[in-house]
């Protein structure tokens, strides 16, 4: 997995190039084909990321270098590398910002990265062409010390009955099962073990066919 992890981020960093433009104009056919090839790359990314993080995990090799973190920056940072893989299946991503910077919570950044990248991965893989995810980050409540992230997606949805397994690992929906969309069950496994070193906590609003919100809250750093 370590020797994937290196070329696929170059072959990653060179089709983002090319879908943008880089190297001419691209007729209709290419890019649709290009496109394909990419969330296909992209897949195969998400899959040897997650098998590293849950060797580092179980392992408990995973380094928490807790610092002051500003979570609008985790957020900008996640949707920019977002942009293109939900463009490319014709989806609208947005991302959400307060008027005014929050204050900064206490975490590891990359790893918050890593948090909230997987649950942004899910909402892209499991929403269709047309639809919408959505990132964002605000208050948890008035006067409350913690910040909560959400992201938003008109996706497939969970069913009711299998609510109570997200998480688990190796856990996927029955209706994405059928469908037969991609994915390992190992992203909001990782999420959640992530976040119990933050202090954090996964929940989620879903409905089967409406689609998700999947938020969490972290507390102010306190320096």
């Amino acid at each position: 997995a370590h020797q994937l992890r290196t070329p696929l981020s170059g072959i990653k960093w060179t089709m983002e190039m090319l879908l943008g433009g880089d190297f001419g104009k691209l007729r209709k056919e290419q890019k649709s084909v290009l496109q394909e090839a990419y969330g296909t790359l992209q897949r195969l990314i998400a899959l040897v990321r997650d098998l590293l993080s849950v060797a580092r995990i179980e392992e408990g090799r995973t380094l928490y270098k807790f610092s002051p973190v500003q979570m609008e920056e985790v957020c900008k940072n996640v949707f920019d590398e977002s942009v293109v893989a939900a463009e490319s299946k014709g989806i609208t991503i947005k991302l959400a910002l307060p008027k005014k910077p929050l204050p900064k919570v206490s975490g590891d950044f990359s790893n918050l990265i890593m948090v909230l990248q997987n649950i942004v991965d899910n909402a892209i893989t499991y929403t269709e062409k047309g639809g919408l995810v959505e990132i964002g980050v605000k208050r948890y409540a008035p006067g409350s010390k913690r910040v909560q992230v959400f992201v938003r997606d008109t996706g497939v949805g969970i069913p009711q009955s299998q609510q109570t397994l997200i998480g688990q690992k190796f856990f996927r929906g029955d209706n994405v099962v059928r469908k037969q969309v991609y994915g390992s069950g190992l992203g909001l496994y990782i999420v959640k073990r992530v976040l119990e070193k933050h202090d954090g906590k996964l929940e989620f609003r879903s409905q089967e066919g409406k689609g998700s919100t999947f938020f969490f809250t972290l507390p102010f750093f306190k320096g």
